[in-house]
């Protein structure tokens, strides 16, 4: 005959182990979750693409990387001048905009896309900055298998994620000071 305080202390030692797992799979859950956050942004009513945080975080310490690189290389371009079309072109590369992607080939820039970009007069930071919002959009777009129809729905999306992006720089430079 089995002893009942036995039986009992088992099943407790059981039900505690079950609690322990199940406490250890939540919050491995939740920190999977916190850093796999995201932002979502509507192409289309019915067509998302989802942008996650390491995507963001990882393009802001390239736009880091390139903005030092372009004080280095492009001292006689000031704020005040329009960077060339070569220094465009450069930066257009950096981030493959020049390749076509499965999704959307027919978003890889064109010499009119550096002409048009060369005609805004934007510093080559501000530049690094909207490319690599296209590129991050673009990415995800081609992820998730969303086809984005032109030029302009591709810099609306890519809006939707620069201030995301312009405030983690700016956390990040804190950070380092």
């Amino acid at each position: 005959m089995k002893n009942n305080f036995t039986d009992s202390r088992n099943l407790s030692l059981k039900f505690w182990i079950f609690i322990f797992f199940v406490s250890l799979a939540s919050i491995y859950f939740l920190s999977v979750q916190k850093c796999y956050a995201q932002i979502t942004i509507s192409i289309t009513p019915h067509k998302t693409i989802t942008i996650y945080n390491p995507d963001i975080d990882d393009t802001v310490q390239t736009i880091i990387a390139n903005n030092r690189s372009i004080t280095t290389y492009s001292l006689p371009n000031t704020p005040n001048t329009n960077p060339s079309i070569t220094d465009i072109r450069k930066l257009a590369d950096s981030f493959g905009l020049l390749n076509e992607t499965q999704v959307n080939p027919h978003l890889s820039f064109l010499g009119g896309d550096i002409s048009y970009w060369h005609e805004q007069g934007v510093s080559l930071q501000r530049l690094n900055l909207e490319f690599a919002a296209r590129k991050v959009v673009l990415t995800a777009a081609d992820r998730d298998g969303v086809v984005i129809s032109d030029q302009g729905q591709l810099s609306f999306a890519a809006q939707q994620i620069m201030a995301e992006m312009l405030e983690r720089r700016s956390i990040i430079l804190n950070q380092a000071n």
